[in-house]
């Protein structure tokens, strides 16, 4: 290789080194030189640019220390390489900056090894050709690793679609056990059967079987937040990574586990879910130089469930604030709540259009914020939120009908995939539960120590505490032991649901919240 050729080699390595490093390094967030990745990343591609500028001169010493210098730090780039990928959630700046840097350490080598001569005359054309074929090279390398990096921590796998059996509404027996092989953190009656979430990913399990049927995992980072859709034929899962505040939302077919889009935020969003559409909610002052006593403004960005495109955006009015959120699944409207001066305003903002479908006064105006967020329940047919005073109000999610009002100092607790439940005494029990219609039915009293209720149109069914395991209780009858321990009420992705009784098809799942699950199937 003639001098100029190597040199074209280096200098398309220092382009895309460059490149490299201004883009997206999703879960690595920005550059921070306190972290050790960031200063070994740096420092290393510090040492292979300055390395291959200085095999740019004339003497062949200094070529030849420059050489020294490149090989020196290919371990240690090496190192930063995977260091990314083991955080779960690599960006296409790791492969791009790595190819860029190989390539500079190849071109830096080479010129070591050139005699002297001259590049002028008859080497021009071919190192016209050289500057093609290196910059072609380089530039296909870095789009396929910048590919590869990011789907490096990726764990999955697929299964054919398949018709799902009817929810289950009571258990007489276990049927299945499913051993996680490590943490529980949420389950979802979703597609055959359930979505498990555990420390970096989720786990499908067929209802009637208990047999997996798909997984998705990025290794070494966390599952933040899971929802699934009403119709259950989505799952949307949250990633974030320990070095920052940079999540990526994936979303899932239900049915089959194949992954239909991703996105990286520059942090964890709320995922307000419908049959067709995410919204992700962002939070911003009403403007940048407000104090914290202002209220949060909502933004929601709406995406295509099959395709993640951006289909429409919605902002609390002018003037007004947004009422705590949390991520839920609804039908056919995206409910999000205001805090004006004329009082708090539920609004369901239509899924298709972004407009809204209807809106609702639920209580008057009140200097404090309420703390209770808008829930959802039934399958995403009814959400609840605060009223006036102590009282709740249960609109259905796709017209804005009030159904109901709680007018009692009873704690609500919606069930994702069951009744709107109300949670009183001491200890903490569930005393009555509220049905499609908005009706509020008695809940009898059954054993004293409650993990989790679930109430159906066939039974009540709790699973419950004793000193050594879980049991389970169908309505009032004899409790059965269940080869569950405990748990951990802090494992949970929602600390509110450390225990899971969940009417899916096929089963009744039962599990609670572990860093060593195990998940039963009953019928």
């Amino acid at each position: 290789m003639r001098r100029a050729s190597a040199a074209i080699v280096v200098l398309t390595g220092l382009v895309c080194m460059l490149v490299g490093a201004f883009l997206d390094r999703r879960g690595l967030g920005g550059w921070d030189l306190g972290t050790d990745l960031d200063r070994l990343t740096a420092g290393t591609s510090a040492v292979i640019a300055a390395a291959g500028l200085l095999s740019l001169a004339a003497a062949r010493n200094a070529r030849v220390l420059a050489a020294i210098c490149a090989a020196a730090v290919v371990v240690p780039g090496a190192l930063a390489v995977t260091g990314a990928v083991e955080s779960g959630l690599p960006g296409p700046s790791t492969g791009v900056l790595g190819v860029g840097s190989a390539v500079v350490v190849l071109g830096t080598v080479a010129r070591a090894f050139e005699r002297e001569g001259t590049t002028g005359g008859a080497h021009r054309p071919r190192a016209a050709v050289v500057a093609v074929v290196a910059v072609a090279c380089t530039a296909l390398a870095a789009w396929a690793a910048a590919g590869v990096v990011v789907d490096a921590p990726v764990r999955s796998s697929t299964a054919v679609t398949a018709d799902a059996p009817p929810d289950a509404q009571r258990a007489d027996g276990v049927r299945w056990e499913w051993d996680a092989d490590g943490p529980v953190r949420d389950v979802r009656a979703a597609g055959t059967g359930v979505v498990v979430a555990g420390t970096d990913g989720v786990t499908a399990l067929d209802g009637a079987s208990g047999a997996p049927r798909w997984e998705f995992a990025r290794t070494g980072a966390r599952v933040a937040d899971l929802v699934v859709s009403p119709d259950r034929r989505s799952v949307v899962v949250v990633h974030e990574g320990a070095a920052s505040r940079v999540a990526v939302v994936t979303v899932l077919d239900a049915l089959t586990g194949a992954r239909r889009w991703e996105s990286a935020l520059d942090r964890r969003p709320d995922l307000l879910v419908t049959d067709t559409v995410v919204a992700l909610a962002g939070y911003e002052r009403p403007d940048d130089d407000a104090d914290d006593r202002q209220p949060l403004r909502a933004r929601l960005a709406a995406r295509d469930l099959t395709t993640g495109s951006a289909v429409w955006t919605w902002e609390s009015p002018q003037g007004c604030g947004t009422s705590l959120v949390r991520s839920l699944a609804a039908v056919r409207a995206v409910p999000i709540e205001t805090e004006c001066p004329d009082g708090a305003t539920l609004h369901g903002v239509d899924e298709r259009t972004g407009q809204d479908a209807w809106s609702l006064a639920v209580r008057p105006f009140s200097a404090a914020v309420s703390d209770y967020p808008v829930r959802a329940s039934d399958g995403g047919g009814l959400v609840v939120t605060a009223g006036a005073g102590t009282s709740h109000v249960v609109v259905e999610a796709a017209t804005g009908l009030v159904v109901g009002r709680l007018d009692t100092e009873a704690f609500p607790l919606p069930a994702p995939d069951g009744r709107v439940q109300l949670l009183d005494g001491d200890p903490e029990r569930v005393v009555a539960a509220v049905d499609g219609s908005g009706a509020l039915v008695t809940v009898p009293p059954g054993c004293d120590r409650e993990a989790a209720v679930a109430v159906t149109g066939a039974a009540v069914l709790r699973l419950c505490r004793t000193e050594r395991h879980l049991e389970l209780q169908v309505d009032g009858g004899a409790a059965v032991p269940l080869d569950l321990l405990p748990g951990d009420q802090f494992a949970g992705i929602d600390l509110l649901r450390d225990a899971f009784v969940v009417p899916a098809p096929g089963a009744v799942v039962v599990a609670v919240a572990s860093s060593r699950g195990t998940v039963l199937g009953l019928a």
